[in-house]
């Protein structure tokens, strides 16, 4: 990617020349050595070895790092906005090596015109000569004005090519403009202008390279907000204390850290922007309140560079990079960038200045290290030998490989003449013609040739060696100045293509009887040939009439033809496609998936002639795996749900304590109460919806027992009459024999209702519901149909309605929490989303059968046991009592915590509170008394409440333990030893319930 700006190289390539010259293939050499023939190296062509691509990429990243630390330099220097624009586009070109960069404001006039600022590189008057808005018009549609219109980076990979730079090609052509990229720059958020930066090179801005020129981008932002504010401040000094205000909104928004804080490295801070709490995940508060946070936090093997700020001098910025510590113990790189300055009034040395999140860039950095490492084995262990011609120093490189294959010493000079000395002597004219024809200023500069070599050992070997020669200047004065190539050692290759030969005939029966299909085709869509296993993949009768009815794959075989036109593509390219997919028609019209590897077969001249490779029927593991991907998005969105439902409850919790609080103090008869019973009823409602997504999340606390499934859908039949209206005729066909599951009763009578519900609404004039149970045994052949299922005994519960049934778009979508087809404030779209929840919470599976007019059908699978079925009749519900107990209550949610020992002193207990275990356990040293029972929260920081109470019933033995979470027990397995038989208080609780619960465990 790397590129010059002008036809002469700038004192940072000159600079960094071994760097460049890597990756644009820039040497010295002389004119007198580059005419003589014998004067020649090799290089590898465009398909050259994965080591060539990643030193490339290797030196384009070395130069965007190194723009990226001159543009942070210009930013901490720089004295007025244009002078900062002017350096940053200078710095892009001259040490990013890029075509051109230029800074574009965008006006928010009624045209939304983009206004060049500044811009450095090749032809400077490009951006004046071109139209660009920010509009959505075609004017407004390239890189830079989507990028401002749609906040967003833009990349243009290919100008000659993208139709979305086609107003723009031919002044971008003719300027050498191969690729763009254009990042907005943003000020809270919303862009105000935008970077744009032009390549020579197609293919540039790769992610990674993308990602440090979008920190540039972001920095200059910065700087421009930062740069402006300054001179805001300047103008309006009558008015500093609403700039201040300003400037703060400015700190806050960039994405780094603002700081203020005493010098030295055991310095407290005073100030932190709030972009601590995202990158360091603690809030500002946090940070000033402990005057060790800063060294606490830092990393021990980086505390040596702190320990030198107390020798810095005041008024010389500093920077430095170094690692601290999360809250959730996650390390992130800083990079910190201030300086020391003496506050006028206190007579302090005190620091000011931005820490910037760097992780990324050094996970980068060392993906580089690992890569160039990997890339270093990679040529020792596959014996490739690599070489380097220098033509103007006439020197040559040998890699230790190179020397092996040529049988070479570690420390003999190599020379042209010792080179050819060691060509087979048969090969020497046919060489000698290819290197000529290499060096030729009017050629390529390729050479890729196939030979023999008589090693020291008088072994003959055959050789692939490929090369690019690089030239500089034009027309008469050009002349070559680099060879780089690669050789392998192609010896048994070459053995093996004769045996294949003589073997052809041998093996043509494997070709015609293999069970996978295997072809050949031309380049235009033809078929050369086609075994028995190929034609039967597209349903025809034999290979002949496959060869003779197919004249254009693309279009009579591909579903989408876009994917032929890739596939073609990767083997011009790359020469090899492996696990290719793509979507066929076969010849009755049905769909089905293919997987193919295939190669591109050159002649002598590498013209493709034609391709082949196998192919394979992919169609059931495509239908498997997208199975299988739904499944896993569930999962996913399963325990998004749960989370959120968990942080509501304790706000519920929250609202019917003090709304129960409330109503109690001003009694029955007060004006109020009736409010406050709203309020209430309101918080009731709420808590019934998130049991309905923990429900679907598997996190709802349950009582599973064993159940005779007949007995509940049987006693649950009035309610659905009643429930879906007269117009609905429900039935049930119980099954004979019956065996039992194991589940909460509660929850069958949810899945019915939900199911009943949206039955109901899916028959608007009427209909019929069918309800049937039966025992099933899910063998093999089921399994292979359904790959998320376990074989064994199953109960079946079948509901089916004559609906007016879902499309086959809607389907997959059914069981998402939140997903209705239903109008606005009809539906909360929970029901099947609970139904799914509670069916996985008890290790069974749904499914649904159902098209668009046909009603639809839904299989539960329950899991069949063999134990004695019990009774889920409910008993009397005892009235909650109250008591003169002493409770340990802790509760990390501080409104929570209050309301609750509010509710607990009505109720005549003596409450101690605590907002955390560590509080707790102080608490608990301190109080002279008796602790009868420790109210805690399962999930709480530093310490969980499973770990609180082993701590606690060390000291206090005769403490009793309840416990209060949003999460079922079973989900709090992985808290400490968490029993899930303990007891537990289901958030949110009423009064009632707290009590009732309390006044259980204390008495047992």
């Amino acid at each position: 990617m790397v590129n010059s700006h002008s036809d002469e190289p700038s004192e940072a390539d000159q600079a960094s020349s071994e760097s460049s010259a890597a990756a644009n293939g820039l040497g010295a050499k002389s004119k007198a050595e580059s005419a003589s023939p014998s004067s020649w190296s090799t290089e590898p062509s465009a398909e050259s070895p994965v080591e060539s691509r990643i030193e490339e990429e290797l030196c384009r990243l070395k130069r965007a790092l190194r723009a990226l630390s001159a543009c942070n330099q210009a930013l901490a220097q720089a004295r007025s906005e244009q002078e900062l624009l002017d350096q940053i586009c200078d710095i892009i070109v001259r040490l990013g090596g890029y075509r051109m960069a230029g800074i574009l404001y965008a006006e928010a006039d009624e045209e939304k015109t983009v206004r060049p600022m500044a811009q450095a590189g090749h032809d400077n008057g490009y951006l004046e000569a071109i139209q660009i808005k920010w509009s959505d018009t075609p004017a407004g549609r390239g890189p830079a004005g989507t990028a401002i219109r749609e906040n967003r980076i833009c990349v243009i990979t290919d100008t000659a090519t993208d139709p979305q730079f086609a107003s723009w090609r031919e002044g971008a052509l003719k300027r050498g403009f191969a690729a763009v990229i254009a990042l907005p720059l943003r000020v809270a958020g919303s862009p105000f202008g935008v970077l744009g930066i032009y390549s020579g090179q197609r293919g540039s801005f790769e992610s990674s390279e993308v990602e440090l020129l979008s920190e540039i981008a972001n920095s200059l932002a910065y700087g421009i907000t930062a740069i402006r504010s300054q001179e805001e401040r300047r103008r309006a000094t009558a008015a500093l204390q609403g700039a201040e205000v300003k400037y703060r909104q400015l700190v806050e928004q960039v994405p780094a850290i603002s700081y203020l804080a005493d010098a030295g490295a055991l310095g407290a801070f005073h100030y932190l922007s709030p972009q601590a709490q995202a990158m360091l995940g603690y809030r500002p508060q946090d940070c000033t309140s402990n005057p060790f946070f800063w060294w606490e936090h830092l990393n021990p093997e980086d505390r040596p560079i702190a320990l030198t700020e107390d020798s810095w001098d005041e008024g010389r910025p500093f920077q430095l990079e170094y690692r601290m510590k999360r809250q959730d113990d996650r390390e992130v790189w800083i990079r910190d960038e201030g300086m020391i300055f003496r506050d006028p009034e206190t007579g302090k040395r005190m620091t000011r200045g931005v820490m910037i999140d760097i992780t990324k860039q050094k996970q980068t950095e060392e993906a580089l290290r690992q890569s160039q490492q990997r890339l270093q084995q990679v040529i020792r262990v596959s014996q490739i030998g690599i070489f380097d011609h220098d033509h103007l120093a006439n020197t040559i490189y040998w890699s230790p490989e190179q020397r092996n294959i040529y049988g070479f010493g570690p420390d003999e000079v190599v020379t042209l003449q010792a080179y050819f000395h060691h060509v087979y002597p048969e090969d020497r004219e046919a060489m000698a013609v290819a290197v000529r024809r290499a060096h030729d200023p009017a050629s390529d500069g390729l050479f890729d040739v196939d030979h023999r070599i008589v090693r020291r050992d008088g072994d003959i070997r055959w050789l692939s060696t490929r090369s690019q020669t690089f030239f500089e200047d034009k027309g008469a004065a050009r002349h070559p100045v680099r060879t780089i190539g690669a050789v392998w050692d192609i010896t048994e290759r070459k053995h093996s293509e004769q045996a294949l030969r003589e073997a052809e005939e041998k093996y043509r029966e494997i070709f015609d009887h293999a069970v996978i299909g295997i072809f050949q085709s031309t380049p235009d869509g033809r078929y050369l040939s086609v075994n028995k296993a190929m034609a039967r993949m597209y349903g025809h009768s034999s290979p002949q009439e496959m060869v003779a009815m197919v004249t254009d794959i693309e279009r009579q075989e591909y579903v989408q033809p876009s994917r032929r036109q890739e596939f073609k593509h990767l083997l011009e390219e790359q020469g090899v496609v492996r696990d290719f997919t793509f979507e066929f028609h076969r010849m009755d019209g049905s769909l089905a998936w293919a997987l193919v590897n295939a190669r591109a077969v050159r002649d002598g001249q590498r013209t493709v002639i034609y391709y082949e490779g196998t192919q394979d029927d992919i169609t059931e593991r495509m239908r498997l795996e997208a199975q299988y991907q739904h499944a896993q998005k569930m999962e996913v969105v399963g325990r998004l749900a749960g989370g959120v439902a968990h942080d509501f409850n304790n706000l519920l919790g929250v609202i019917i304590g003090y709304s129960e609080h409330a109503a109690g103090r001003l009694g029955p008869t007060h004006p109020v109460t009736r409010s406050i019973s709203q309020i209430k009823q309101a918080a009731e409602r709420a808590a019934s919806l998130t049991k309905q997504l923990l429900a679907f999340s598997r996190q709802q606390v349950i009582y599973p027992r064993m159940l005779d499934l007949n007995k509940v859908v049987g006693s649950s039949a009035e309610m659905l009459e009643r429930l879906v209206g007269e117009d609905v005729k429900v039935t049930f066909k119980p099954g004979a024999q019956l065996g039992l599951i194991k589940a909460d009763p509660g929850q069958i009578e949810q899945i019915l209702m939900n199911l009943a519900v949206n039955a109901r609404d899916a028959m608007a004039r009427g209909g019929k519901i069918m309800i049937e149970t039966a025992n099933v045994e899910l063998d093999k052949n089921y399994v292979q149909q359904h790959p998320l299922v376990l074989t064994g005994p199953y109960i079946m519960l079948t509901f089916a309605d004559t609906g007016c049934g879902i499309d086959q778009e809607t389907l997959p979508h059914i069981f998402e929490p939140f997903f209705t087809t239903k109008a606005p404030g009809k539906g909360t779209g929970l029901g099947l989303a609970t139904v799914y929840g509670i069916v996985k919470q008890n290790n069974g599976y749904v499914w649904v059968y159902s098209e668009r007019n046909e009603g639809a059908i839904f299989k539960i699978y329950l899991p069949r046991v063999g134990e004695v079925e019990s009774s889920f009749e409910p008993g009397p519900e005892a009235e909650s009592q109250g008591g003169s107990e002493t409770i340990l209550l802790v509760e990390d949610e501080a409104a929570l915590r209050e309301v609750t020992a509010s509710l607990l002193e009505t109720g005549g207990y003596k409450v101690l509170t605590a907002e955390s275990a560590p509080a707790a356990l102080v608490v608990a040293r301190e109080y002279e008394g008796r602790i009868d029972l420790l109210l805690t929260d399962v999930i709480m920081p530093v310490m969980s409440g499973v770990e609180l109470y082993d701590r606690l019933v060390k000291s206090r033995p005769a403490t009793r333990l309840l416990y209060m979470s949003g999460y079922a027990g079973d989900q709090l397995s992985h808290y400490g030893q968490f029993d899930p038989r303990s007891e537990i208080l289901q958030k949110p609780f009423t009064r009632k319930a707290l009590l009732k619960k309390l006044r259980a465990v204390l008495g047992s």
